[in-house]
């Protein structure tokens, strides 16, 4: 199943229901947020899997990404709050999930990436929604190194008056997969969005950090966390200083 469902910025966001098979139980329900760039499509394989093992899967492109709106390239990767993509979670939970989901199974929030982030985000804003959180690979937050001090600093006169600029460098491919097939791919994908990062988007994400920060207190739920060894973009350091390991 795959449609659309309206935002509280009337933006079209554009999903894809992946429902266990009926005649059995659904063991659990998770709902995924992918990460910068990418879009739910390269996950396809993965969430028709889960559904065979009898686990419901739902997930979104995030506004301005995949084949969500705004589509005019102007505000491609453009995110203004990171709050949206947490208010965009629970929308989609309302107009879309519920209404499919077995009540009675648990459920579970995903993210990979920048959608680790937002998943720790989401849990924390209303705990009691949610069974347990899955984070693949999380972008937790950063070493803030001199370097990057300065390159905040700078950034903070930028959003005011070239929020929309492409300027921050992103990881690039290589830093996320060593492997070459899955890199071509991905290179190849008309939906993923592999440009420089806007500068306000940047900050959406440093925004994002300091408020796990302040908010992972709240999380007293089961985690399940996998790493990758050959990612260089999203840390085991960082998530242990979350997860307290």
């Amino acid at each position: 199943m795959e449609g659309t469902f309206t935002n509280a910025r009337n933006q079209q966001l554009f999903y894809r229901g992946y429902p266990a098979p009926a005649g059995a139980p659904t063991k659990s329900t998770v709902i995924f947020h992918h990460g910068y760039g990418a879009h739910l499509g390269i996950y396809d394989a993965d969430f028709k899997d889960m559904q065979k093992a009898g686990i419901s899967v739902y997930a979104f492109d995030a506004h301005s990404f995949g084949r969500s709106e705004p589509l005019d390239a102007q505000l491609r990767a453009y995110v203004s709050s990171v709050d949206h993509f947490v208010e965009d979670v629970y929308s989609f939970l309302q107009e879309v999930v519920n209404k499919q989901q077995d009540m009675k199974a648990p459920l579970i929030m995903a993210g990979v990436s920048m959608g680790g982030m937002v998943a720790v985000l989401t849990v924390a804003k209303v705990p009691s929604v949610w069974a347990g959180l899955m984070l693949l690979s999380p972008s937790i937050d950063v070493p803030r190194t001199p370097i990057l001090r300065v390159m905040i600093a700078v950034q903070c006169l930028m959003v005011l008056l070239v929020p929309s600029l492409r300027i921050v460098p992103r990881p690039t491919l290589e830093m996320v997969t060593a492997d070459p097939q899955i890199r071509e791919q991905l290179q190849s994908d008309p939906f993923m969005d592999l440009a420089l990062v806007r500068v306000r988007t940047a900050r959406c994400f440093l925004d994002g950090f300091a408020q796990i920060g302040e908010v992972q207190s709240r999380i007293n739920l089961p985690i399940f966390a996998a790493m990758s060894p050959t990612d260089q973009a999203c840390t085991m350091a960082s998530f242990r200083n979350f997860s307290g390991l």
